[in-house]
This record gives structure tokens, sequence and C-alpha cells, in this order.
């Protein structure tokens, strides 16, 4: 959803609207003076939310169930990663997934700036040397889930989860903590973007 900051000439006031609000019934809060497309100026804010085509080359998320719009902090989010041709390939119950649509609406993370033609050759053997060890961890899930009879989930407390940010000191650890620092700041900035709308 696109926010837009609205102001007129000879007040101070400024309005954030969504651009889906009719504007003919927007009056300023301070003056009162009625929306006029000629005389008030409509600044588009940046959007953290990106349609499906505009998140080539990256990691994304967006929650498992809703829209960030419904997002409350401790619902689960699904990561994928998306080739050149955006295609959004994710682990799911049953292995790797790709798909093309279901991510609009999504957060980009990381935005890969390498060579497109080199970042797909790059995924595509990453899946290729990992498929089995992906339907492996499946299968060893589904048995402990059968044997258990619990319903699956992947709970924020669960300790294999929560133990790849446990700090390191090796530099490919450190590495992946200044991308989870990243990442976290700009999920910072998308939910504060979500409470704004709401």
């Amino acid at each position: 959803m696109m926010m837009t900051c609205l102001r007129h000439d000879g007040c101070e006031t400024r309005m954030l609207t969504s651009l889906s609000s009719d504007l003919r019934h927007i009056r300023c809060p301070r003056c009162l003076r009625a929306f006029e497309f000629s005389s008030w100026i409509a600044e588009p804010l940046p959007c953290p939310f990106v349609a499906t085509g505009d998140f080539a080359c990256a990691i994304i998320v967006k929650p498992s169930r809703g829209t960030f719009l419904q997002y409350k902090i401790g619902d689960d989010l699904h990561i994928g990663i998306s080739d050149g041709s955006s295609i959004v390939h994710s682990y799911w119950l049953r292995g790797i997934r790709s798909e093309k649509t279901g991510w609009d609406n999504s957060a980009i993370v990381c935005r890969f700036t390498t060579n497109k033609q080199r970042f797909e050759q790059a995924l595509a053997s990453f899946f290729h040397r990992n498929l089995n060890r992906f339907l492996a961890e499946f299968e060893i899930f589904t048995h402990e889930y059968r044997e258990r009879k619990e319903i699956a989930n992947c709970e924020d407390h669960d300790e294999s989860h929560s133990s790849c940010c446990s700090p390191s000191s090796s530099n490919e650890d450190k590495n992946e903590q200044s991308i989870l620092q990243e990442s976290y700041r700009k999920l910072c900035i998308l939910f504060k973007a979500c409470q704004v709308v709401r």
C-alpha cells in the first residue's frame, strides 16, 4: 500500500494518506481547507513492500499467513530467494517450492547486485547440490512428527531455529551478523510503515 504525504501552501500541516483514499473528501485538519489537485502537493513516501516482478535476485520475506498489515510481532515469517525472473524459491514442508505468484507485498531483506546470469547459475547450482539434503531434512522432520504425533510448527523458541543467531568470532560469522543486523534494520522500517498505515 503506497502512502503519500499531503500538504498545501499557507499551512504547516502535513497529512499521511494512502493512495487508495478518496482524495475528494480530505480536508486539512488545521485550517479545514478542502483538497484540490491544483493547490496541494502530494509527495509519495518510499514503500517497503514490493510487487511480484520487482524483487529479482533478492532475499524476501512475507508473513506465513495474511499480509504485513495483519502481521503482529511474533507471527511467523516465510523467507524466500528470488531468481532473475522474480520466481521465488522457498522451503516448505514438502521441500523447495518455486512460485511466480503469491509474494506480492513482500519485503526485500537483501538484494544481490551481482550479474543476474551469474547469480542464477549460482542459485541453480546450490539447489542442485543441496536438493538431497533438503529432502533428507524433510524425511527426518516427518518421521519425528509421526513418532511424536505433535503439531508440526517451527516456533521461535525452538533450539534448532534460534541457534542461527548465536554470536561467533570467525570472519564468516561476522559477515552473517552484519547481514542479520541489516535485515533487522529493514524489518524495523517495515514494521513502522505497517503501524503508520494501521
